[in-house]
C-alpha cells in the first residue's frame, strides 16, 4: 500500500490509490499471466480525447486488441512503425483507423497549431508535423490511404476506417475493410 504523499498531484495520488483496488481484481483474476499478443489480432488506432473510450464503446476487453492513441488518432511515422512491430513479433492481422467528431486538431492548420508556440519552443513547433485536418471523415480515409500505401504493413492485412460520433457515442464505419497488397 503506498500512501498518499504531498509532492504528488490530485491525480496521481488518486490513481495510486485506485490501484490499490486493481491489483485485487488483478491477482482475482490472474491477469498477470496474460500473454502480451492481442488474442483477437487486431489493432485501432485512435485520438487521446477523453471523450473516447473504444473499450466502451465497442465492447472491448483487455487482451483483446492493441490499443494506439495520439493527438488526432492520425497515422503518423512512429504510428507506422509500432504497427509494423506489432505485426512482426506478435501476428497483428487487422488495423482499424478510428477518428471522432468534433476533435481538438479538426478545422486547424498546423501553421494555426505551430502558432500557439513561443520562445525557444517557436522554431520547432514551426518544424513539426502536426498532422491536423479537416474532418474526421477525411482524415480517416487518408489515413487508411497511408497504411495501404505503406511496405512496412504487411500483405494480407485487413486494414478499415471508423468514426465515433461524440454527440451520441455511435461508431461508423467510413472506410470498409480492405486487403493490403
Amino acid at each position: 500500500t503506498q500512501m498518499a504523499n504531498s509532492n504528488y498531484s490530485d491525480n496521481l495520488n488518486g490513481w495510486l490509490k485506485a490501484n490499490e483496488d486493481f491489483q485485487k481484481e488483478f491477482a482475482s483474476k490472474d491477469m498477470g499471466s496474460m500473454p502480451g499478443v492481442p488474442q483477437r489480432l487486431a489493432l485501432i488506432l485512435t485520438c487521446i480525447d477523453c471523450r473516447l473510450n473504444p473499450y466502451d464503446a465497442m465492447g472491448l476487453k483487455t487482451g483483446e486488441y492493441h490499443i494506439f492513441r495520439n493527438a488526432g488518432g492520425r497515422v503518423t511515422p512512429d504510428a507506422i512503425r509500432s504497427f509494423s512491430m506489432t505485426q512482426k513479433l506478435m501476428g497483428t492481422k487487422e488495423i482499424y483507423v478510428m477518428h471522432h467528431t468534433k476533435c481538438g486538431v479538426e478545422g486547424r492548420t498546423d501553421a494555426e497549431v505551430a502558432a500557439l508556440y513561443e520562445g525557444d519552443a517557436a522554431a520547432e513547433a514551426k518544424e513539426m508535423v502536426w498532422h491536423t485536418c479537416d474532418s474526421a471523415i477525411g482524415s480517416v480515409k487518408d489515413d487508411v490511404e497511408l497504411l495501404m500505401k505503406t511496405k512496412l504493413i504487411a500483405p494480407g492485412t485487413i486494414v478499415g476506417g471508423l468514426v465515433y460520433h461524440v454527440e451520441t457515442g455511435a461508431v461508423t464505419t467510413v472506410v470498409e475493410p480492405q486487403v493490403h497488397a
